[in-house]
């Protein structure tokens, strides 16, 4: 990895460019890349659980900072909206 790390290194200050060469991403991208199919994200043991989501906190304050700027977050806005229904026991999800 010290190697990759002074590869990265000589390779920003000889070119300026903070853009990592494919090689180099492909070396610190397959560990990075990985990912354990066990793997679940905290919402989705909250959800799991009966419990309340953290959706508040990420996608509705994206909702809001996009509410403020006068801009649209489809996308954002309609995951809120069904996390909510879940919450409220209004939809349910399959596990």
């Amino acid at each position: 990895f010290a190697i990759t790390a002074v590869i990265a290194y000589l390779y920003i200050s000889a070119t300026g460019v903070y853009i990592l060469p494919d090689f180099l991403f492909g070396l610190l991208g397959q560990k990075m890349l990985a990912i354990d199919p066990t793997a679940r994200l905290s919402m989705w043991w909250d959800v799991h659980q009966g419990k309340k989501t953290e959706i508040d906190f990420l996608n509705n304050a994206v909702v809001a900072a996009a509410d403020k700027l006068g801009i649209e977050a489809p996308a954002n806005r309609r995951i809120v909206h069904l996390i909510k229904q879940v919450e409220a026991g209004e939809i349910a999800i399959g596990f």
